[in-house]
């Protein structure tokens, strides 16, 4: 699986709704930025176990930078419950996941369409 993102993205289209095989999680549950590195790991089987999870200061500068969607939560954001960290639920989560290669996957798609290929 060279492009598991644009994979996954295909066989969701074909109506596997988990072909990464992410845990079954709340809605809206609370990930800071450790377990949401660990969840992308999910798009990396390529590399080694230990090395497959983003470290959470990445995922803090992909949030700064529009690579991944702003958190949900905030200390101090007047919300209740009131939470002590930056957070995402895992829809938020889970859906980052599955939109990092929908534009690749669809790209494959229609050039497979326009040689013939399926």
């Amino acid at each position: 699986m060279n492009n598991p993102g644009a994979w996954a993205y295909a066989q969701r289209r074909e109506g596997n709704e988990n072909p990464l095989g992410l845990p079954e999680l709340p809605e809206k549950e609370l990930l800071d930025a450790r377990r949401f590195g660990e969840m992308m790991a999910h798009l990396r089987p390529n590399l080694p176990e230990g090395e497959r999870a983003v470290p959470p200061t990445t995922i803090r500068t992909y949030e700064a930078r529009g690579f991944v969607p702003a958190a949900d939560r905030r200390p101090e954001d007047g919300m209740e419950p009131a939470v002590d960290f930056v957070g995402w639920h895992w829809s938020t989560v889970r859906e980052r996941i599955y939109a990092s290669r929908q534009l690749s996957a669809t790209r494959v798609a229609v050039t497979a369409a326009g040689r013939g290929e399926s």
